[in-house]
């Protein structure tokens, strides 16, 4: 066939299956990419932040991604959830929790990357069972509102 019916069959063909989605389909796949993007933030801004307020400690555990097997057993989960909710319940979809996840995310995000500023040397990905001598106790910034917040922004 001449180049021009087959790149006009081609546009056809995309344009009837963009628009042949229904919005609730576009609505999960939204979802699926919003959640993509807070998860790859959340690593990098882990390598990141350590990166910049305690360079002592960064190596490529600092990305957080390999962290223990249950982190990886609850993103592998919540991944089946979400597939289980697209295959069989592809209707059951709330805007308005969408944007509240959107926004919890949001704000656990600031709590831990401010808690990991305000500790600086003092943060570390694991826990230590002995004090190091650069060690201080953090009680300013988000640490005179929350006593863990590091704990707390960790979703």
């Amino acid at each position: 066939p001449p180049p021009e019916t087959t790149s006009s069959t081609t546009i056809q063909s995309l344009l009837y299956v963009l628009f042949s989605i229904d919005s609730n389909t576009l609505q999960m796949a939204l979802q699926w990419t919003v959640y993509s993007i807070f998860l790859c933030l959340f690593h990098l801004g882990e390598y990141f932040s350590t990166c910049i307020y305690n360079p002592s400690v960064t190596n490529s555990d600092s990305f957080m991604i390999n962290q223990s097997k249950a982190y990886t057993a609850a993103a592998l989960i919540s991944w089946v959830e979400f597939a289980i909710r697209i295959i069989f319940f592809p209707q059951n979809n709330s805007f308005l929790l969408f944007h509240v996840g959107i926004l919890l995310v949001t704000l656990g995000q600031t709590c831990r990357t401010l808690a990991m500023v305000t500790c600086g040397e003092s943060f570390n990905h694991y826990i230590q069972r002995d004090k190091k001598d650069n060690h201080e106790l953090v009680t300013k910034g988000i640490y005179s509102i929350l006593r863990h917040p590091s704990y707390f922004g960790f979703y």
